[in-house]
């Protein structure tokens, strides 16, 4: 059975000039950098989609909706103003891609609906295999509960 730890960050919340460095395709975590973060800035589409309280609660719940659309099994949910984490299963044999899109398409209907349209995640998103039983109780008791948003958890509902 897959479980993987997937994460969509806001539009435009995870810049070059992030404190923890930034993310590039193809070449992994990069330093810091104010300056191709102005570029990036400059380059931006849309404005940016920051999860204030109403938007992380909307994802939590439409993410109820959406993995029981798809068939998941939601394990946890965490979300904090810049991104949201999403602990999930399947049982057959949809490659991740698949399961990502639909998730990331779903949110996006449900928070254009709810919310307005716009555009809400940043292209990609991460995504990480749960290697085994420790890794999964890692996540479930002291990553996601550390985040400053709204939580899920399926032993808690």
């Amino acid at each position: 059975m897959p479980c993987y730890l997937f994460t969509f960050h806001g539009y435009g919340t995870w810049m070059p000039s992030h404190k923890c460095g930034y993310v590039h395709r193809m070449q992994g975590l990069q330093p810091r950098d104010p300056v191709i973060a102005g570029a990036y800035k400059s380059n931006q589409l849309h404005e940016t989609a920051v999860f204030d309280d109403g938007v992380q609660r909307c994802l939590v719940e439409s993410l109820m909706l959406v993995s029981k659309h798809i068939d998941l099994r939601v394990h946890a949910v965490a979300t904090d103003p810049t991104h949201v984490h999403i602990l999930i299963s399947w049982h057959d044999q949809r490659e991740w891609q698949q399961i990502r899109r639909s998730l990331r398409g779903g949110l996006t209907r449900q928070l254009n609906e709810h919310l307005g349209k716009r555009t809400w995640f940043a292209k990609l998103g991460s995504r990480k295999r749960v290697k085994d039983r420790k890794h999964f109780d890692y996540l479930m008791t002291r990553y996601l509960p550390s985040h400053r948003g709204h939580k899920w958890f399926e032993n808690q509902s």
